[in-house]
């Protein structure tokens, strides 16, 4: 890796290569899993520098839109920090489990992982009695892992406090750390799926079942595990070919039926309509404040910016297509009247 920019390593170029159809399958496939880890990767360092900074904080210093480019952090340009660190480790965990000449259950495909957790916690200088004889392998001899990138609490206790790899995580975390990590297990269960004809359900619970419990490694609270299955699954999905928006479908049914379902970042109001008939119970995001504050409304007509000065005089209904009460009883000459006011 360069000292200067950290996300050299992943800028491979591929020549102009004519392949048979199969070998250009595997390669279309074989670009899906690079493609997943780079973006990972990317996102992670376009994080880093912005990570302890407030929404206003980043927005003053980087514009309305938020940082765009990679900017120095941890003393480097493009650095990655401890997410993609452990994403590594859990990829590791599952290679060495699929060429152990074995078939690993899932118990044992979680013990794998634990152990490539304690490989990662031995790189930020901790050292524990489950790491005998175990820090080996080809991350290991990276020396550019060898840096602490503000790992996370959570995950470092919850590694410090295992007496066996069978350990689950005795905290009641909820956090985003083990969700973050946990892509691999997509991919594994993805490639598994592409070589075994009529499994592909049961590869997609196993996928959920093992990002539950990677995440479990750390964090005990249903919160933080069932939300790293969901993801595991869903890039499963993905990478065998689906869009988002019916691998979300697929999915969610894999969630316990007496658990409220919650979704982030949904605001717009198709989006809203659906994700609750694919039985979402809860969505949250910034965007009906963000659009109330600078007069956006979202009609059957489209979007209509009130703050317009051909609004001024006009008395009809914000919606002429609803029923509510705000488009029975006010126009919008006297919304945009709030607004200016």
């Amino acid at each position: 890796m360069s000292n200067d920019n950290e996300m050299d390593v992943f800028a491979a170029h591929e020549d102009d290569v004519e392949y048979s159809d199969e070998t250009a399958l595997a390669a279309r496939v074989q670009q899906k899993y690079v493609g997943c880890l780079i973006g990972g990767a990317v996102g992670d360092a376009l994080g880093a520098p912005v990570e302890f900074m407030s929404a206003a904080t980043i927005r003053q210093r980087f514009g309305v839109n938020g940082i765009q480019e990679f900017v120095h952090a941890f003393g480097k340009l493009g650095a990655i920090t401890d997410d993609t660190q452990m994403t590594l480790f859990t990829a590791e965990g599952l290679l060495r489990s699929r060429f152990s000449g074995q078939k690993p259950t899932l118990p044992e495909l979680r013990i794998y992982i634990a152990k490539a957790y304690q490989r990662w916690m031995h790189t930020q200088g901790y050292k524990h009695e489950l790491q005998t004889g175990i820090c080996n392998g080809w991350l290991m001899e990276q020396p550019e892992l060898f840096s602490r990138r503000a790992p996370g609490n959570t995950c470092l206790s919850g590694l410090q406090g295992m007496r066996s790899p069978f350990d689950r995580a005795k905290n009641n975390s909820k956090g985003c750390g083990g969700v973050m990590r946990v892509a691999p297990v997509g991919m594994y269960f993805a490639s598994l799926s592409r070589h075994h004809d009529g499994l592909h359900q049961q590869f997609l619970q196993d996928a959920f079942d093992l990002g539950c419990q990677a995440a479990a490694i750390t964090h005990g609270h249903p919160t933080g595990q069932l939300s790293s299955g969901v993801f595991a699954a869903i890039i499963m999905e993905l990478l065998c070919g689906m869009g988002l928006s019916d691998a979300i479908d697929e999915v969610l049914p894999l969630l316990p039926a007496d658990k409220p379902r919650y979704v982030m970042g949904v605001g717009y109001p198709d989006e809203i309509e659906q994700y609750a008939r694919m039985g979402v119970d809860m969505m949250d995001c910034v965007l009906p404040t963000r659009a109330a504050r600078h007069g956006l409304l979202f009609t059957s007509e489209g979007r209509l910016n009130i703050k317009g000065k051909r609004y001024a005089e006009d008395q009809g209904p914000p919606d002429p297509a609803c029923d509510c009460m705000v488009c029975r009883r006010y126009s919008r000459a006297y919304l945009r009247h709030l607004m200016q006011a």
